[in-house]
């Protein structure tokens, strides 16, 4: 026959457990009324005498104590994480963006010309650019973001999975993608996985190499480089053109 073990404590009457408290509550009260004096007094013999009242009364209150303290280490925490994305996501001086309701690679493009007229502003350090647009894949619909940046500026993502030093290697030579925190939640995704997507050249796969910090989209996107586009879709439009100045200079 299987033995039960009992604790001790479970064992006693609730009137022996509850004398025992009280004589913890006289214990650590008396050098708090010595020190406070008399109203501290005043409150402890309170206690100790309805304890069966005050002791719900002091759980509800550390409850929600350490239910405040919890709230705010979360908000302090996803406060730092939303201003380190920013600085990673907006790095450049200023941006140019088309603007656009809808959410189709073909509605929403900056004006070639303008592009053009833009590179020949004198200057101006540096351009990079991104195309967003709506995919077809094996899970529907996806976001997907083209970037045509240098390694210096791609060194600013922070990637939350896969080795960041192949990762980016393989990002930027074009053999593989990088996908958002929230896309790989929704679809279930981690590093090594395969996308099948739909390009203008027939469905092809594309390994993820990473999975990167973004709250962009609560879908989440899909992030590839602008070379690896440009095989994948005949699309040579621009939706955002980044404006790097050189260090010092006036933006107006």
């Amino acid at each position: 026959m299987r033995s039960t073990s009992v604790r001790p404590s479970a064992t006693r009457p609730a009137s022996t457990r509850l004398a025992e408290a009280r004589r913890s509550v006289a214990i650590t009260g008396a050098p708090v009324s010595r020190w406070l004096g008399p109203s501290a007094r005043l409150a402890l013999r309170g206690i100790d005498a309805a304890l069966s009242r005050t002791g719900v009364a002091i759980a509800a209150l550390m409850l929600a104590v350490a239910t405040t303290v919890g709230v705010g280490v979360m908000i302090t925490s996803f406060r730092a994480s939303v201003a380190d994305w920013l600085a990673t996501a907006l790095g450049a001086d200023f941006y140019v963006t088309a603007p656009s309701l809808k959410s189709s690679r073909t509605a929403a493009h900056l004006d070639p010309a303008l592009v053009a007229r833009l590179h020949t502003v004198p200057g101006v350090r540096a351009f990079t650019s991104a195309r967003r647009v709506v995919v077809e894949s094996g899970a529907g619909l996806d976001e997907l973001m083209a970037l045509d940046i240098p390694p210096s500026v791609g060194q600013r993502l922070r990637l939350l999975r896969g080795e960041r030093e192949p990762a980016m290697r393989a990002f930027f030579a074009g053999e593989a993608v990088l996908v958002s925190e929230p896309y790989a939640w929704h679809h279930d995704i981690d590093v090594g996985a395969r996308l099948r997507l739909r390009t203008d050249h027939g469905p092809r796969e594309f390994a993820v190499a990473g999975v990167y910090r973004d709250y962009t989209s609560e879908r989440g996107e899909i992030l590839m480089i602008r070379a690896l586009y440009d095989r994948s879709f005949e699309d040579p439009h621009i939706t955002t053109l980044g404006v790097w100045l050189p260090p010092g200079a006036n933006e107006a």
